[in-house]
């Protein structure tokens, strides 16, 4: 799923799906939390908008090093086999 579309899910408090990658879980439990702070009162427009900023830069990063590490772990996973044949 795309940023944006859970996004959406968190901002209307869908349930959060069950086919995420836990980069995908922690923004959507990140901002489904930060829109429950928002209509709360707890959080103010202006604060939710930075926060939701920065929020989806680390999501960014996040999701980068989480298919790096995937990729890496293939290429590993591959080679012990090759390895082993």
């Amino acid at each position: 799923m795309t940023a944006e579309e859970l996004e959406r899910l968190a901002a209307s408090d869908a349930e959060m799906p069950d086919d995420l990658e836990m980069p995908e879980q922690l923004l959507y439990l990140t901002l489904r939390t930060l829109y429950q702070n928002f209509r709360s009162g707890t959080v103010n427009r202006g604060r939710a908008k930075r926060e939701k900023s920065r929020i989806l830069v680390a999501y960014g990063k996040l999701e980068s090093i989480f298919k790096i590490t995937k990729f890496h772990n293939e290429i590993q996973r591959r080679l012990q086999n090759n390895m082993s044949e």
